[in-house]
């Protein structure tokens, strides 16, 4: 049982690693501490996205697959092809999608997530149905 344990801490540790080297690279201009900290919360929401719905890593890793293709016929359809692929290869190696995870969790924590949300303004385009129209507004 204790090797359990020490492999369970081992593969944690790597993708702590790993993820602080991606995060070393995207985040530079950051000072280490945030970035270890980003790291740390990264790897946390990995880990319990494993062990609690897997699902969510297939999602992550699809949309990070697909985010830059420009075609939407083709990007859903490759995105459904890769969550089946996803969801066979989770079955008997969460891992893979693990250490996808480090790479596409940067869709929820970073630029494009919530760091991205506090870091800038609101867009103009955020719940349009508030604004007030011109012709509306004239009567």
């Amino acid at each position: 049982m204790k090797k359990l344990y020490v492999a369970m801490f081992l593969g944690i540790a790597a993708l702590f690693g790993l993820s602080l080297w991606k995060n070393w690279y995207s985040y530079g201009y950051k000072t280490w501490k945030w970035r270890a900290g980003k790291s740390a919360i990264d790897v946390t929401l990995i880990v319990l996205a494993a062990l609690y719905l897997p699902a969510l890593l297939v999602g992550w890793s699809v949309m990070w697959m697909t985010r830059n293709i420009a075609r939407r016929g083709v990007q859903i359809t490759l995105a459904v092809l890769l969550g089946v692929l996803f969801s066979t290869i989770g079955g008997v190696a969460l891992e893979i999608l693990c250490i996808l995870g480090i790479f596409s969790v940067d869709l929820l924590t970073g630029q494009q997530g919530v760091y991205g949300w506090f870091k800038q303004q609101i867009p103009e385009t955020f719940l349009p149905q508030l604004e007030t129209r011109n012709d509306v507004a004239r009567g």
